[in-house]
């Protein structure tokens, strides 16, 4: 049985009747897009705020989210800022 080939990935590669075979996959999903998508989004929709405006509606968002992940900043947040 030969071993696979050095520059091969296991994703692109499959054994069929005793041979290896190079299969493309084509993409169903582009992080890289989605992240560049999300990053346009945001800037739009911050074009012309103050810094301070930028992170008053952050922290909108954040508090008037469902995601636990969220729920959770908020938080820490409020603890971090309560009096000692």
């Amino acid at each position: 049985m030969r071993s696979l080939p050095l520059r091969a990935t296991l994703s692109s590669i499959w054994f069929d009747e005793g041979r290896w075979c190079n299969v493309k996959r084509e993409k169903t999903f582009d992080c890289v897009q989605m992240k560049n998508a999300i990053q346009a989004r945001h800037l739009q929709e911050r074009r012309g705020l103050t810094d301070a405006e930028v992170r008053r509606r952050i922290a909108e968002r954040l508090a008037s989210s469902d995601d636990p992940v969220a729920q959770k900043w908020c938080a820490l947040g409020q603890r971090q800022n309560a009096p000692a």
